[in-house]
């Protein structure tokens, strides 16, 4: 698999003051990072910049940069975005919406939805999984490293357990977004976590750049409010935890009282199950991280101390989070949570037993995780804690194989009794029924000799999920 090399950021800086862009190495970094790698998406992001500046030569730092993608980005409104927005311009790349058959809300392929809604699979027939990759819906998902990825990377297309997941995270939030508006879109979250490390992936996922990051301004502009680490204060994470946790899951706040304890993320289940999470930043050293832990062991603290559920959450840098995690004392669960600038995934660090600690990469699509441990290795399983719920009947695409599929008639029942002969049954919800002529509509060409004509049937509701052989029919030419 081909990833076209970005040069390094520093390259960049003076060629793009060239062009009247002026960013700082740091903030070229954080908009290749936050353009998901994408060559396209970060041409846009520059157009924008360039916008912005309006030709003052001043340079954007990082939190400058943070500070004004932050203000400009809003997760809920990328159908209503200003064309000269930000989302306005990235939103024109095939890297976000794709474009030919696919590019209407109404022919999304269910198998794509359900992707977008489940995560990541294996389970995709082979025909079907080439052609969503090739029109740029999906990519297979390869191990989440620290390094820099190489240019080429080996890939078995025909490896079986392969997993293919939405191509990047803008493409997921874009279409989630799209598609609970144009086709009311909606998705189940497992509400029963069973530890506090459970309970923080259902929200990760969603914990977006502009989601986390708080913006202050002055006469310099907008920037973003960061700590020592250039990363958003605890309270900017446990406040968008919170907000997520509550949409989610349900019953989550965070709790005030200064003789109970003031318990930075505080949830609590319909069976009664209570769950306590404190946070802290990794660059108030050893001694505050100290302190926090043990606010769950203060007998007057019963906020911490009577939760059935008890966490510290560390956050802060890759670099020696794994050993700060490790040096925490036992009794509680500790978690370790390290986002890159851009925040389009999280690296979490969980500890196990004694000073071992496992360590995953979440990414921000959209798609609550579950966490469980296991006996054997790698002692711990990432699971999907979401699914797809439901979507209003699309357009589905059936392309007619010989010039025979149907008979030249206008009687309903002859062509319809036509078409359950090639395509079968639709099921739903334990019904069959069949595609009817009175449901469909030709797109294209249909006389002879010219290029395939397409017939588009819209599914009645409930929706009706068309088996791969139907949605994969090809017809030469069909005469009508």
């Amino acid at each position: 698999m081909w990833t076209p090399p970005i040069p390094h950021a520093n390259e960049l800086v003076d060629q793009l003051a060239e062009a009247d862009v002026y960013l700082s190495q740091d903030a070229v970094a954080f908009f290749m990072d936050f353009c998901a790698g994408h060559r396209s998406l970060f041409i846009r992001s520059m157009e924008w910049v360039q916008q912005k500046q309006s030709g003052d030569s001043t340079r954007w730092d990082l939190t400058r940069a943070q500070g004004e993608v932050s203000q400009a980005w809003d997760t809920d409104n990328w159908t209503e975005t200003p064309d000269d927005s930000l989302m306005g311009k990235l939103q024109t790349v095939r890297a976000i919406r794709v474009n030919g058959a696919f590019s209407d809300p109404q022919s999304i392929p269910q198998q794509f939805v359900d992707i977008l809604c489940e995560g990541p699979t294996a389970g995709m027939d082979a025909n079907l999984r080439r052609k969503l990759t090739l029109v740029g819906f999906t990519l297979p998902v390869v191990p989440a490293t620290d390094r820099i990825p190489e240019e080429f990377t080996p890939l078995d297309w025909a490896k079986l357990g392969t997993k293919y997941g939405v191509a990047n995270y803008m493409m997921a939030s874009y279409y989630r977004q799209a598609l609970a508006k144009k086709r009311q879109l909606t998705v189940d979250v497992d509400r029963s976590p069973t530890s506090c490390t459970d309970l923080l992936l259902r929200a990760l996922p969603y914990l977006l750049f502009a989601d986390v990051v708080a913006i202050q301004g002055d006469k310099f502009g907008i920037r973003s409010d960061v700590s020592q680490e250039e990363l958003p204060f605890e309270v900017h994470y446990t406040h968008a935890a919170v907000r997520e946790l509550k949409r989610l899951v349900g019953n989550t706040n965070s709790l005030e009282s200064t003789t109970k304890g003031k318990v930075d993320i505080y949830t609590t289940l319909e069976d009664g199950s209570t769950f306590a999470i404190e946070a802290v930043m990794s660059s108030r050293g050893a001694t505050s991280i100290a302190k926090h832990r043990d606010r769950f062991e203060s007998a007057s603290m019963t906020n911490y101390a009577h939760a059935q559920y008890k966490c510290l959450l560390i956050i802060g840098k890759c670099g020696d989070m794994r050993e700060i995690v490790g040096k925490v004392r036992d009794g509680i669960e500790v978690v370790g949570l390290a986002p890159n600038p851009s925040h389009t995934g999280y690296y979490v660090y969980v500890k196990r037993q004694g000073e071992k600690v496992v360590d995953f990469h979440i990414p921000c699509d959209g798609v609550a995780r579950g966490f469980s441990w296991k006996d054997e290795e790698p002692f711990f399983e990432i699971s999907s804690a979401q699914k797809f719920k439901y979507i209003e009947p699309g357009w589905i695409f059936l392309n007619i194989q010989t010039q025979h599929c149907f008979l030249a008639s206008k009687d309903v029942r002859t062509w319809s009794a036509k078409l359950d002969q090639f395509s079968g049954p639709v099921e739903s919800n334990k019904r069959t029924s069949h595609v009817a002529r009175s449901d469909c509509r030709l797109q294209g060409s249909a006389a002879p000799q010219r290029p395939p004509a397409v017939w588009v049937c819209q599914l009645g509701s409930p929706a009706w999920t068309l088996p791969a052989a139907v949605s994969s029919f090809a017809c030469p030419a069909f005469t009508f």
